[in-house]
C-alpha cells in the first residue's frame, strides 16, 4: 500500500515542479533581463585631441562589434558592447622644402578593444522620429600600434611600443530606425588618458567618429 502513495507524491512534486517552471518561464518572456541584442558593423575618423594636434589629419578606419539592452527603469536602458575599432591619426611633412614633390604623408594606426557600457533612452521627436540616445564611459586596450609611412608607392610599417596599453574615455551618439530591425548609429568618443605612455607624456588624446548599420535581434 505504500507504493501507491509515494507514486502519488512524486506525480504531485513533479506538476508542482513543471508548474513552478512555466510560471517563471512566462515572467521571463514578460520581463526579459536582455530586452535586445545585436551586431555593429561601419566606419571610422579618427585623429587627436589636446595641445598642438590641430595640425594632425583625420584618418578612416573601421569598427565593429556586439550589444545588448538591459532595462533598468521606465525610459532608461543600459547598453553594453564590445567593439573592435581602428583610431590613430594621419599627418603630412616635408623632406624638401624646394621640391614640388617632397611632401609625404605618414599615419599612427591604433588597433583597439573597446568596452562601453551606455546608457540609452528615448526621444519623440514626431510619429514618425524616435530616436534612441545614448552616453557613458568606455575603456579600451590597445591591440597593436604602428606608424606607417609612404614613399613613393611603397609604405613601412613600424610597431609603436611607447603608445599606452589602456584608455578610458567617454561615448555619446543616437540610433534612427531605417528597415525593420536595421538602425542607423552614429555616434563619437574621446580618451581621457594619453595615448603616449611615457613619464611626462605629450598632452595628445584619441578623439573619433563613427557611423553605421546597428542590426538588433
Amino acid at each position: 500500500m505504500e507504493r501507491p502513495v509515494y507514486v502519488i507524491l512524486i506525480f504531485i512534486l513533479s506538476v508542482s515542479v513543471f508548474s513552478q517552471t512555466a510560471s517563471l518561464e512566462t515572467a521571463a518572456a514578460k520581463n526579459p533581463l536582455i530586452i535586445e541584442k545585436g551586431l555593429l558593423v561601419g566606419m571610422t575618423a579618427a585623429k587627436l585631441w589636446g595641445l598642438e594636434a590641430n595640425a594632425l589629419l583625420w584618418k578612416p578606419g573601421f569598427w565593429a562589434g556586439i550589444y545588448g539592452v538591459v532595462p533598468i527603469a521606465h525610459n532608461l536602458n543600459l547598453r553594453p558592447e564590445l567593439n573592435f575599432s581602428m583610431k590613430g591619426y594621419r599627418y603630412s611633412y616635408v623632406i624638401d622644402a624646394v621640391s614640388q614633390n617632397s611632401r609625404r604623408y605618414a599615419s599612427l594606426k591604433l588597433n583597439y578593444l573597446d568596452i562601453p557600457v551606455l546608457f540609452q533612452f528615448s526621444v519623440t521627436l514626431s510619429e514618425l522620429l524616435n530616436p534612441d540616445f545614448f552616453i557613458g564611459p568606455y575603456a579600451s586596450v590597445n591591440l597593436k600600434a604602428t606608424v606607417s609611412n609612404k614613399i613613393g608607392n611603397e609604405v613601412v610599417d613600424n610597431v609603436v611600443s611607447t603608445v599606452r596599453k589602456f584608455d578610458l574615455g567617454a561615448i555619446a551618439g543616437f540610433r534612427i530606425p531605417v528597415f525593420r530591425r536595421l538602425d542607423f548609429n552614429f555616434r563619437g568618443g574621446f580618451g581621457l588618458l594619453p595615448i603616449i605612455n611615457v613619464k611626462h607624456p605629450p598632452e595628445k588624446y584619441n578623439l573619433w567618429l563613427g557611423g553605421g548599420i546597428e542590426r538588433n535581434f
